[in-house]
């Protein structure tokens, strides 16, 4: 399928614990064993904090170790740093056309669909300029407002956030600027601000749905038990002030809302766990249904695994 293109671009996408990491990483195999550099750009912001590899689940020493691999957006930001949907496409659309110049292989990979498609677009969506007058407004806005002024907008693009940007203001109201722009300026955005040179093309690992809540709920054992504690204890006790700023405790990963909870004796180690792996659930359902509609798209290249491996 890829002997075809001159230069392409894989997302490998899925619900969370479907074996993302572990197809990209068999994908990052393939392409190294044919001699090429890989670039394992990470589209997943609950592993992007340094402090808190075991809650978020970024381990990069499941991927190759070797000089030609590199990664992206893995445990490289503080707790405390600001960053924006806009500066990882950018960053990203960076990467992409320096992997095009060197003829290496881009795998994008995790986090929300809306991300992905976001990075190959060619409009100027990203650059959209703040609104002052909608900013004055969302101030006296609380969060339920927030959710309702975008779903009245753009119902899809409220039900791909992820669980973080959903309960985020500032995401929200910075979602809102976006789709009120893409509406006034749909003729504009229809047409292509820049050639694009590369397809775009989706895989998802081949997983069973029914079981996975299960291996959630084992996977958050594990967190729970080999270090998650200790890392939500020392990001509080450098800065106590996260847990109470929305902004900061909703770019958190799934899981430090419960095991901040559970530090505080408000609740105990199973109700911790079991809260955990109910949210994770419900993250992985959201997800699946936003996927779905993407089989729907006959614009999106989605193809099997095994077309890419025997190439």
């Amino acid at each position: 399928m890829l002997k075809e293109e001159n230069f392409a671009i894989i997302s490998v996408i899925g619900p969370t614990a479907s074996g993302k990491t572990a197809l990209a990483s068999n994908l990052a195999r393939h392409f190294l064993e044919k001699g090429r550099a890989v670039d394992f750009v990470s589209l997943d912001t609950r592993q992007i904090y340094r402090a808190l590899p075991i809650l978020s689940g970024a381990d990069p020493d499941e991927l190759p170790q070797t000089e030609n691999l590199q990664t992206y957006n893995l445990l490289t930001k503080e707790i405390d740093e600001e960053w924006s949907l806009g500066e990882l496409v950018r960053e990203t659309q960076e990467i992409i056309a320096r992997a095009e110049r060197e003829n290496r292989q881009v795998l994008l990979v995790g986090g929300t669909l809306l991300y992905h498609q976001r990075v190959s677009e060619n409009n100027d969506l990203t650059q959209v300029p703040p609104d002052d007058n909608l900013r004055f407004a969302a101030e006296n806005m609380n969060l339920a407002q927030l959710q309702d002024w975008l779903k009245k907008i753009d119902e899809n693009e409220f039900f791909s956030l992820n669980e973080s940007d959903a309960q985020n203001p500032r995401r929200l109201v910075r979602k809102i600027e976006i789709a009120i722009y893409e509406k006034m300026h749909a003729e504009k955005l229809a047409t292509p601000a820049c050639h694009k040179t590369y397809k775009h093309y989706y895989v998802q690992p081949h997983y069973d749905f029914a079981s996975l809540a299960k291996k959630i709920t084992e996977r958050v054992q594990a967190r729970f038990i080999g270090g998650a504690i200790d890392e939500v204890q020392a990001v509080i006790r450098k800065d106590a002030e996260i847990l109470s700023n929305k902004n900061w405790l909703s770019r958190m990963p799934l899981g430090f809302r419960e095991i901040a909870q559970y530090l505080a004796g408000e609740i105990d180690a199973a109700e911790c766990q079991r809260l955990w792996s109910l949210h994770e659930w419900q993250y992985a359902k959201r997800q699946k249904t936003f996927l779905q509609k993407l089989l729907l798209d006959d614009h999106t290249h989605l193809v099997d695994e095994r077309e890419i491996l025997t190439d």
